[in-house]
């Protein structure tokens, strides 16, 4: 055999016992799923969580309860403007989808409150030999044209971490918050303990502000042909009009003034695509005065140009085409702003954030704002004509600031 034939079979062979190392050693992390601990679900309602409905106009409560379908219902009622006592209380039936694996199962429920009026209201889970405590929760003024929310990128805290410690603060600093917006992996795996870990993180504002998410990677299940487990979509509710197991989560939800367009960045091409339809689609048909987009992966990474770049292919055409005004992302656990027009008075901004305890090494960071020392979350207000995001670390210290204008039809960054 000639020297070069040699030469090609032994590059050929180096190429194979190479891809086969890296094959072998990375199979686990790209494709392996680690078995879950065993658990037992308690008799009485717990993971209770408060999240919008279809409409501004109405508020879900999911929670899980025991391993077998009962029936089950909410208990409500309108306070006001005061926490007097429950003049009239009235009942919503609760929707059972048993969700069982290998290593235990449990029941989770869903009811629909409306909110017509704003106001306080007030509300309890009831079983047939159990119910919880009373809940209470505010819906504000939907014609005031006025939007407060608080956006927290990834938590994925470790079991007994200090989410918990972060949020309590954050509800005391943001008394006019309405809502929470979470921007996926909300858990370090789709195991049962990892979710208790998350609602005790969240429980300072899980039962009273509605809480709404995207789904990140962490709520996926690893394989050759990826799945979002199904605990997500039951405990966010909102998507089980458009989420089944072969699927993914996608939905939009207005909210007075702003349109929330929540989009499911880890499936495959073939559905992103089919979201990048619907995302035109709902873009062009909204009326909103302000359009924020969110999903977990950032279309412009600060970890390496060359990251998602096929979801930057695929959305920011549209994104900046179609007027929208902030992208909302997490992922790369960092914080940064990223502006990447010719025109610097353009929209969107792009914006990713975390506030979890895993930090990330970034080589990327042509941005107009970075930071990678602490956790971070945005405290956004939308006003009629005026945008304003600023971003705090988890001790409270704020650290970027913008703020858009809408002014001759167009939105100005300032």
């Amino acid at each position: 055999m000639k020297k070069k034939g040699k030469i090609g079979i032994a590059l050929v062979v180096a190429l194979v016992c190479a891809a086969t190392w890296l094959l072998s050693s990375r199979w686990d992390v790209w494709f392996g799923n680690y078995p879950e601990p065993a658990y037992h679900t308690p008799h009485t309602p717990h993971h209770v969580l408060l999240t919008m409905g279809n409409d501004a106009l109405s508020r879900l409560v999911t929670w899980q309860c025991d391993t077998m379908v009962q029936e089950a219902f909410v208990e409500y009622g309108y306070i006001g403007d005061t926490m007097a006592t429950l003049d009239r209380l009235y009942r919503v039936e609760a929707k059972a989808t048993k969700h069982s694996s290998p290593s235990g199962s449990s029941v989770f429920y869903s009811a629909a409150i409306p909110t017509p009026v704003s106001g306080r209201y007030s509300y309890r889970i009831v079983h047939r030999d159990v119910q919880s405590q009373w809940y209470d929760f505010a819906v504000g003024n939907m014609n005031d044209s006025i939007a407060r929310f608080v956006f927290i990128g990834d938590i994925q805290d470790t079991i007994g971490g200090v989410t918990k410690d972060i949020t309590q603060q954050i509800v005391q600093r943001h008394a006019d918050n309405e809502f929470f917006l979470l921007g996926g992996d909300l858990i370090h795996r789709p195991q049962e303990l990892y979710w208790d870990e998350l609602f005790s993180g969240i429980s300072p504002f899980a039962t009273s502000y509605p809480v709404m998410a995207v789904s990140g990677n962490h709520e996926y299940l690893k394989g050759l042909y990826k799945v979002c487990e199904e605990r997500f979509p039951l405990h966010f509710a909102y998507f089980a009009n458009v989420y089944n197991s072969n699927d993914y989560c996608f939905n939009t939800m207005r909210y007075d003034n702003i349109e929330l367009f929540m989009l499911d960045s880890h499936c495959d091409v073939v559905r992103l695509i089919e979201q990048r339809k619907k995302l035109q689609d709902a873009l062009s048909e909204s009326t909103a005065t302000w359009k924020i987009v969110v999903l977990h992966h950032p279309p412009y990474s600060i970890r390496r140009k060359s990251n998602n770049i096929l979801l930057r292919w695929l959305l920011t055409p549209i994104l900046e085409r179609d007027a929208v005004d902030l992208v909302l992302s997490g992922h790369e656990h960092g914080y940064a702003r990223i502006h990447p027009h010719n025109d610097d008075d353009a929209t969107p901004i792009y914006t990713i954030s975390h506030c979890s305890p895993k930090k990330y090494r970034h080589r990327n960071t042509e941005v107009e704002v970075y930071d990678n020392d602490a956790r971070y979350y945005q405290y956004i207000d939308c006003a009629a004509d005026t945008m304003l995001m600023r971003t705090y670390t988890s001790c409270g210290e704020m650290i970027d600031s913008v703020k858009c204008v809408k002014q001759n039809g167009k939105t100005l960054v300032l």
